[in-house]
């Protein structure tokens, strides 16, 4: 067994990896951390109000 940080440094790592690309976040209009930038940058000027993933989808196929 090695010491604590050989142990938890690859956990926290592969939780962060978790966190930023797989997890949504209700706050961030059900989207992961790594998604809502990038939404935000290709819609800033868009008229209409993005509330969440099944929107964005919904404008994202009908356009």
């Amino acid at each position: 067994m090695g010491s604590i940080s050989e142990d938890l440094l690859p956990a926290i790592e592969e939780y962060m990896t978790y966190y930023t690309t797989k997890c949504v976040q209700r706050k961030l209009n059900v989207m992961t951390p790594i998604e809502y930038p990038e939404m935000k940058r290709q819609h800033e000027n868009c008229p209409a109000e993005i509330t969440g993933r099944k929107r964005f989808l919904l404008f994202q196929l009908s356009t």
